[in-house]
């Protein structure tokens, strides 16, 4: 499995990507440490999409634009916009999102956004 590496410049952390997902999960604080593993436990059984249409809505307005997906759970948008990033802590719920076919995947808190601007 191929893995690739970057070192955050401003704090030093080092992330790599490793099957397909970038894990740059960084949590400071023990309530966020939390919450992720009972997120975890959540996506640990597959989850049903909401039959109301606003995910391929969601997925409409995404495709063709720079898109984030904060707490993207188990990838529904990405299903539909598969270039979506899809940003969430739990790495069951961004497995899921992979074998929905999502292609930029992240693993990092929304707390601390692992991204330029």
């Amino acid at each position: 499995m191929k893995s690739s590496s970057l070192k955050c410049t401003k704090c030093g952390f080092l992330g790599e990507k490793r099957g397909g997902i970038w894990h740059l999960l960084y949590i400071s604080n023990n309530e966020s440490h939390v919450s992720k593993k009972s997120y975890e436990n959540l996506h640990q059984e597959a989850s049903a999409m909401a039959k109301d249409g606003s995910y391929e809505v969601l997925g409409a307005f995404s495709r063709g634009n720079d898109t984030l997906d904060i707490a993207s759970g188990q990838g529904f948008i990405e299903k539909f916009s598969p270039e979506t990033f899809a940003l969430d802590f739990s790495l069951n719920a961004l497995q899921k999102s992979k074998k929905k076919g999502a292609k930029n995947l992240v693993l990092a808190s929304a707390e601390a956004l692992p991204f330029k601007n």
